[in-house]
Parts: structure tokens; sequence; C-alpha cells
């Protein structure tokens, strides 16, 4: 396999407050949804639907706007 560029070499920049923040955020959306809501699959709709929920009002509370596109599998609406 050949891999264009090269390696980086040297000692990594500082993380800044910004990347510090967004790091923090995203451990805990991975942990709200892995540990709170956990498992959501067809077998457990109403889980799909708390994960969605969480998901929907964290682009909210950023000041992003979405839409749900929605379809059927297993006799589930997801």
């Amino acid at each position: 396999m050949i891999i264009p560029g090269s390696s980086y070499q040297g000692e990594l920049p500082a993380i800044t407050e910004i990347e510090r923040a967004c790091a923090d955020r995203m451990r805990d959306d991975v942990k709200y949804l892995s540990e709170i809501i956990g498992e959501r699959n067809t077998c457990k709709p109403a889980e799909l639907a708390k994960a969605e929920e969480y998901i929907s009002a964290q682009f909210f509370r950023m000041g992003y706007s979405h839409r749900l596109e929605t379809y059927s599998t297993d006799g589930v609406n997801v």
C-alpha cells in the first residue's frame, strides 16, 4: 500500500480551548448515547426515538437546523 506524504514528526501542538470544549462535548454525547440511552435498534424503537430526540436537541442547541429522513425496516419506522 502506498500512502502519499509522510508521517508527522515532532511534538504535537497544544490543544486549544475550543478543541478541548469540542472533545468534551463529543465525549458527553457518546457517553449519553451509549450509557444512558444504551442499545438502539429495531427491537428497541423507544431507544431509537430517545437518541433522535437527543441528537435533534443538540443540533438545535448549537444553532443548526436539520430534517429527519425516515425509512421502514423490520416493520419499524426509523
